[in-house]
C-alpha cells in the first residue's frame, strides 16, 4: 500500500509484496520457530545437534543423532509438510522427507556412524594431557586396525541399508561403485593418520624420564625407545647420554621425581647441569614441546571465551592468569574454599566502598 501511495503501479507493489512475504516466510524457517520446535520435540524428542567447521566431534554427535532417530525424523517431516501453512517449511520438509529416503544418503549415513565413533576415541585419547610416545603408537594401531575392521564390513553395511523398507534397488554398477567409494574413504582415515603421525620418534624422549619406570629400566634398559630419540636428536652424545641414563635409573632419589618438568628443576636446582648436561639439553626440549597439540588448541579456545566483547581490553598478566584458570578448571574445583579466598584477598588489598568480607 505505501508503494502504491508513492504512485508506483499495482505491479510493482505486489511484486514487492511478494518479495516481503518470501523475506519472512524465509526468516520464520530459518529461525527458532516455536512450532517446527514443539512437532519436534513431540514426535523426535531429541534436538539435532547443530555442526562445528572445526570440532569433528560435533560432526560425529550429528551424525549419530541423525542414525538413530530416522525414522523418527521421517515422520516429523511428514507431520511439517500435512499440517503447517508456510510454503517454505513445506517445501523444506519435504526435501528432507526425500533425503531421508534416499538409498545413497541412508548408505553413507551408515558408513560414517560406523567409523565417527572410532575418530571419537582417537580424538579422546590426544586429548589427554599425559600421553606419551607407547599410548599414542597404541592408539594409532587400534584405530587402523578397527578402520579395516569397519572396510571389510562394507557389504554388510550396503546389505542393512537396502533392506530399508522404502528403497529401490540400484544397479549393480551403482552397488559396486558406492562400495568401492566407502572402501576409499577408509583408506583415506587410513593414510591420513599416518602421515599425521608418521614423525613421533621425538616422542620417545619423555619415555626415557618416566620415573615409575626407572626400576624396570635398571635392569633393561629401553634400547629401542633410545635409539629412536638419538635418531630423532642427533647432535646429542649417544655414550654420555646413556651413562647418564643408567645413573637415572640406579639413583632411587630420582624415582621419587613425578615428571621431566619436576627432574628438569631438580637438576638446576642442584647444580647438576654440567654432570648431567645431555640429560639437561633433553629434559628442555620436553619440556617445551608438547605431545600433542591439545594444549595450544585449548589455549585458543579459551581465549574466544575470555577475550569477550564485554572484556577486550586486559594486561597480559591478567590474561595470562584467566586463561590458566581456565583450562585448569579441574585443578581449581580441587582446591577447598577458592573463591572465598580470592574474595578475602581482594577485599584486603585496599579499603572499600563495600564491605566484601
Amino acid at each position: 500500500m505505501y508503494n502504491i501511495q508513492l504512485g508506483k503501479s499495482p505491479r510493482v507493489a505486489r511484486y514487492v509484496d511478494l518479495s516481503e512475504l518470501r523475506r519472512r516466510e524465509r526468516d520464520e524457517w530459518t529461525s527458532q520457530c516455536p512450532q517446527r520446535v514443539t512437532v519436534l520435540d513431540k514426535i523426535v524428542k531429541h534436538r539435532v545437534p547443530r555442526s562445528s567447521n572445526t570440532r569433528w566431534n560435533f560432526k560425529s554427535r550429528i551424525v549419530n543423532t541423525v542414525y538413530e532417530n530416522l525414522e523418527s525424523l521421517i515422520e516429523c517431516m511428514k507431520e511439517i509438510e500435512s499440517t503447517f501453512n508456510q510454503t517454505i517449511a513445506i517445501n523444506q520438509a519435504g526435501a528432507l522427507h526425500r533425503m531421508l529416503n534416499d538409498d545413497r544418503f541412508i548408505f553413507w549415513l551408515r558408513v560414517f556412524h560406523s567409523l565417527m565413533p572410532h575418530v571419537d576415541i582417537l580424538y579422546n585419547q590426544l586429548q589427554k594431557q599425559t600421553m606419551d610416545p607407547v599410548e599414542l603408537s597404541k592408539a594409532i594401531f587400534r584405530f587402523e586396525e578397527n578402520i579395516l575392521k569397519e572396510r571389510q564390513n562394507i557389504d554388510n553395511i550396503f546389505e542393512t541399508s537396502q533392506n530399508h523398507p522404502t528403497k529401490k534397488r540400484r544397479q549393480d554398477g551403482t552397488i559396486e561403485t558406492r562400495k568401492i567409494a566407502a572402501k576409499e574413504v577408509c583408506d583415506i582415515f587410513i593414510v591420513n593418520v599416518k602421515e599425521r603421525f608418521d614423525y613421533k620418534n621425538h616422542l620417545n624422549a619423555s619415555y626415557l624420564y618416566l620415573s615409575t619406570k626407572f626400576p624396570m629400566h635398571e635392569n633393561n634398559f629401553p634400547s629401542d625407545h633410545f635409539n629412536k630419540t638419538i635418531e630423532a636428536y642427533p647432535f646429542l652424545d649417544v655414550t654420555k647420554l646413556k651413562t647418564e641414563l643408567q645413573l637415572f635409573y640406579k639413583r632411587t632419589d630420582f624415582r621419587d621425581i613425578s615428571s621431566s618438568v619436576h627432574l628438569l628443576k631438580f637438576i638446576i636446582e642442584n647444580n647438576l647441569t654440567l654432570i648431567f648436561s645431555e640429560s639437561y639439553k633433553l629434559l628442555k626440549i620436553i619440556s617445551t614441546i608438547p605431545m600433542t597439540t591439545a594444549e595450544a588448541e585449548r589455549s585458543f579456545s579459551t581465549l574466544k571465551r575470555i577475550k569477550t566483547f564485554l572484556r577486550n581490553s586486559m594486561t597480559e598478566d591478567r590474561l595470562t592468569a584467566l586463561a590458566m584458570l581456565s583450562i585448569e578448571k579441574r585443578m581449581i574445583d580441587n582446591i577447598p574454599n577458592f573463591n572465598e579466598e580470592v574474595i578475602n584477598r581482594f577485599a584486603e588489598k585496599k579499603e572499600r566502598r563495600i564491605d566484601l568480607t
